[in-house]
């Protein structure tokens, strides 16, 4: 009758941490990929170490250097820039409608 008792508790905690996890995951508080980015602009201003993983002024420009030449990726930029500012102009209009209601 114990070892029961025992077996249905480790059931029930395994069942709770399952759920936790699902949960976590469904609403985005547990992470998927962890990404350690940091710009020039910090670590140019900030006098703190950086982590091994943080990536280098050489990694940086490496990267940069293996765009296209191709036009296809600058129109491809201004399109989702000018899509983002489209966006942002909507959010800060329906913001100030909201605002100018409650008032």
């Amino acid at each position: 009758m114990k070892d029961t008792h025992i077996f249905y508790g480790v059931c029930i905690i395994a069942a709770l941490a399952i759920a936790a996890v699902g949960i976590g995951y469904a609403t985005d508080i547990l992470p998927l990929h962890k990404q350690n980015t940091i710009t020039a602009a910090t670590a140019d201003t900030t006098n703190t170490l950086q982590p091994d993983t943080a990536p280098t002024r050489a990694s940086e420009s490496i990267a940069a250097s293996k765009e296209k030449d191709c036009g296809c990726c600058a129109e491809r930029r201004a399109k989702y820039k000018e899509m983002i500012e489209k966006r942002r102009e909507r959010r800060k209009a329906a913001a100030a409608a909201q605002q100018m209601a409650s008032e």
